[in-house]
């Protein structure tokens, strides 16, 4: 199993590096240093990356060995519910966050990433899962 995106990406479309990273909108020495986990690759490379691989995100995901499937879906579902509404409904919700946070973080920086890397995407995966669990509401 490719340990990056990156190298996912180049095993399923045989691209080199310079054509992958023209495709990615990149330079060489960028793309390079994401695949070796010195730059941080952003939930809009792996979309790009899943496209250009003729994958949907989730397949993307998937063949990484991780399943934050959902993710994108929650960030769009983001409907002004405060994380502490979705935790009245789940109270298991930091761990489920915490969980998909780690392997995000291992996807996308090898798990090399720094505490304030992790705190971001913490934040962020909370922010998700709480949305998908925060009661709805009807407007008038």
């Amino acid at each position: 199993m490719p340990k990056s995106p990156i190298s996912l990406a180049k095993s399923l479309t045989g691209l080199t590096g310079e054509k992958l990273a023209e495709k990615l909108g990149v330079s060489a020495t960028h793309l390079s240093r994401m695949g070796s986990n010195k730059r941080r690759i952003t939930t809009e490379h792996i979309e790009k990356l899943a496209e250009i691989s003729g994958k949907s995100v989730d397949e993307f995901y998937s063949l990484l060995g991780t399943h934050p499937a959902d993710i994108l879906e929650a960030q769009e579902a983001l409907s002004g519910h405060s994380a502490n509404d979705a935790l009245l409904i789940d109270p298991n919700l930091f761990k489920k966050a915490y969980e998909r946070a780690r392997a995000i973080e291992q996807t996308m920086l090898g798990g090399r990433g720094s505490n304030a890397d992790f705190a971001i995407i913490l934040e962020q995966a909370y922010s998700d899962i709480a949305a998908q669990h925060a009661p709805v509401t009807e407007e008038d």
